[in-house]
């Protein structure tokens, strides 16, 4: 089983962001914290809408949780997208029992909110995403100085600190459970 393609709507409206961020971290958008979010999780808050293409043959465990399957098609070279059942697995996906290409079309998310140790993550990521911004050297620097007088100061910084914020933040600790399978 190969999967091809994975298509995933934004939801509706994104889950509601801690209480109490420090203004510099509140005035980050929502939905940039959470897609930054779930770029390392498996798990989705508030509905979207998912499409998968996949090769066969082979079990398909959905990549993403909670979901639930609307439609599965098969491709046909002559007719196009048929619909068609399939076989489910023991962990809640579907059995490809050809090398056909199939397209999977499901809604993703939990109506429910998320779990605290994931506002904490959310709120590690923003506070530190807005502690980057206050910085006074430029943005990529790995190094910064400034002399004053007698008085130097001399800063080093991580050029790739905005491309991990996940790790550097600590957020991505707090993910564990709900990472990618």
């Amino acid at each position: 089983m190969e999967l091809i393609a994975q298509n995933e709507s934004d939801p509706a409206s994104w889950p509601a962001k801690p209480a109490d961020l420090p203004a510099a971290a509140d005035a980050w958008p929502a939905a940039f914290i959470w897609k930054q979010l779930e770029t390392r999780i498996a798990w989705r808050w508030n509905a979207r809408d998912v499409e998968w293409i996949v090769e066969g043959p082979g079990a398909f465990d959905l990549p993403l949780r909670p979901a639930t399957i609307s439609t599965v098609e098969v491709f046909d070279d002559a007719t196009g997208w048929e619909t068609v059942t399939l076989a489910a697995t023991p962990r809640g996906g579907l059995y490809l029992p050809t090398r056909d290409a199939f397209r999977v079309t499901a809604s993703a998310g939990d109506s429910e909110a998320p779990p605290d140790i994931l506002l904490e993550a959310y709120r590690r990521l923003a506070v530190y995403l807005a502690e980057l911004e206050g910085e006074p050297a430029p943005a990529g620097a790995s190094s910064h100085m400034i002399e004053l007088g007698g008085v130097r100061e001399s800063t080093r910084y991580d050029p790739w600190r905005r491309a991990r914020a996940i790790d550097m933040s600590g957020a991505g600790d707090l993910l564990r459970i709900y990472r990618r399978a």
